[in-house]
């Protein structure tokens, strides 16, 4: 595997290609579903990977990479540069160690302002946090220009539905790439930013079921991963108890401050673990907007901040990348799969993360899953 510099394609018309890397002690490429995604390559630090190894030059891996109109890189899985350093070890000489983040956390650059509040399908809402941010900023100094694909939003719809649901929002001050990160993980589908043609393009996917329970699909696509199958080489679980259910405390004071549940609210019981969350923030902006409404942002307010206290589990397994199923082929980020421990539990789980590493030692493929699907 060999790796591709480009230029930053934020600064220019479209990325072009300024390099190639082909030697190297180690790299990771860590894709994730909701989150920013993350690299690392360790090289030697000849005078060529220093001058083609600059922050903000994009990496993408020789397979992720075609090229399309007027000779243009269409890349996925593209990451962007943002630290380089070098250190001395007697025996191999300078190192050379560069790391970064997806492409898709150049969104993690802005804040959301002015203030948004509509009531809108959720490509109305993207585009206008978009075009206000970054795309036609009223400042000059804000602009970072990227496109949408606004097919890619079919995801949130997987059913014809006319007219599309709406969404009652209200932003401030939120960092944009935290909240797109916020609202994917609610509605289990991925976000990224790839080039097409050269050019950063945001878009929204959705992974395939395969673990063989859709009996739409005839036949049925099917990936295990189990011990069986010389395929799952390790895993390891572990679950937490966290709030699920929050009461947002909004405007007002004493008997008259508005209130609402938010969360997994059907828990009883023990089950039901409770937290307060403070929604004073949140404005109705002079009580303009209908007080169904205020309620209705509350929820979704609480809902974003129980997402950052929920983290009730995780479950991680090292596969063999050359035994039965193949990444990117057979599956891939976002997907359901089936695991099959041998300990009396096959599970349904979705890959939120895919962690390539390759060095000397050879492949080694990591996902992690989603929170498991126990099937009876």
């Amino acid at each position: 595997m060999f790796i591709y510099v480009f230029h930053d394609s934020f600064s220019v018309l479209s990325a072009y290609s300024v390099g190639i890397i082909e030697n190297y002690e180690s790299c990771i490429w860590n894709v994730q579903l909701y989150g920013q995604s993350e690299f690392q390559l360790i090289t030697k630090a000849t005078p060529e990977y220093l001058e083609l190894l600059k922050e903000g030059r994009l990496l993408a891996r020789d397979f992720d990479v075609s090229y399309g109109q007027l000779n243009n890189p269409n890349a996925d899985n593209v990451m962007i540069i943002e630290s380089v350093k070098m250190n001395y070890d007697y025996d191999k000489g300078w190192i050379l160690t560069v790391s970064g983040k997806g492409l898709k956390s150049a969104l993690s650059h802005r804040i959301v302002y002015p203030q948004i509040a509509m009531t809108d399908n959720w490509l109305n809402i993207f585009t206008k946090i978009f075009d206000d941010n970054f795309i036609f900023p009223s400042d000059d100094s804000r602009k970072m220009q990227f496109q949408i694909d606004s097919s890619s939003f079919d995801a949130f719809y997987p059913e014809p539905i006319t007219p599309l649901p709406t969404e009652d929002i209200q932003l401030f001050g939120e960092n944009v790439a935290n909240w797109i990160e916020s609202v994917c993980k609610d509605n289990m589908i991925g976000w990224d930013m790839k080039l097409v043609n050269g050019f950063p393009t945001f878009y929204l996917f959705k992974g395939r079921i395969l673990d063989g329970s859709d009996p739409m699909i005839q036949p049925a696509p099917f990936v295990k991963f189990s011990p069986e199958n010389d395929n799952l080489l390790t895993v390891e679980y572990s679950h937490t108890v966290a709030s699920n259910v929050g009461l947002v405390g909004g405007e007002g004071e004493g008997t008259s401050k508005k209130t609402a549940w938010s969360g997994e609210t059907s828990k009883d019981g023990y089950a039901r673990n409770e937290v307060y969350i403070d929604g004073s923030g949140v404005s109705s902006n002079g009580e303009i907007i209908t007080e169904a409404t205020y309620l209705s942002m509350l929820k979704n307010y609480g809902q974003e901040q129980l997402g950052q206290l929920m983290k009730t589990g995780t479950f991680q397994g090292t596969v063999d990348p050359n035994v039965t199923y193949k990444l990117n082929q057979n599956y891939k980020l976002g997907d359901r799969v089936l695991i099959d421990t041998e300990m009396g539990i096959t599970a349904s789980a979705y890959i939120i993360e895919i962690i390539y590493s390759i060095d000397e030692n050879g492949e080694v493929i990591v996902p992690t899953f989603s929170e498991w699907e126990v099937n009876e």
